[in-house]
């Protein structure tokens, strides 16, 4: 019994150190509940927000601008960053037809868009 009580009071004096270590190497400061009202966190609701309702115009603008082979190769390349073969593979076209898909898109949309940004 006494060397199980020994053995107990080792481990918990152990464990005391290691408190008292840790909490000098992180200090804690208690702040008021409301001064934390005004820190910005960590993620950003309304950023978020914003940047899936940007995603989800320039994914509508892509589909209205571009046939849909072009639009779907565009999506998968530029959106989903796949290869030129996986493109190919998903679509069931040549390697060659993507890129050319792709490259008349692209021309397509800055065409369109350039235009655009011109006029009111």
């Amino acid at each position: 019994e006494a060397a199980f009580r020994g053995w107990i009071f080792t481990i918990a004096r152990r464990r005391l150190v290691q408190h008292w270590r840790d909490a000098g190497r992180r200090p804690s400061r208690p702040v008021a509940p409301e001064t934390l009202r005004y820190l910005p966190a960590r993620d950003d609701p309304e950023l978020e927000v914003v940047t899936a309702t940007d995603a989800e115009a320039a994914v509508r603008a892509i589909a209205e601008l571009l046939s849909p082979d072009q639009a779907d190769v565009v999506l998968l390349r530029v959106l989903g960053d796949l290869d030129v073969a996986q493109v190919a593979e998903i679509l069931g076209k040549r390697p060659g037809t993507v890129r050319v898909l792709q490259h008349k898109a692209l021309r397509r949309l800055a065409g369109k868009l350039s235009l655009d940004a011109l006029t009111p």
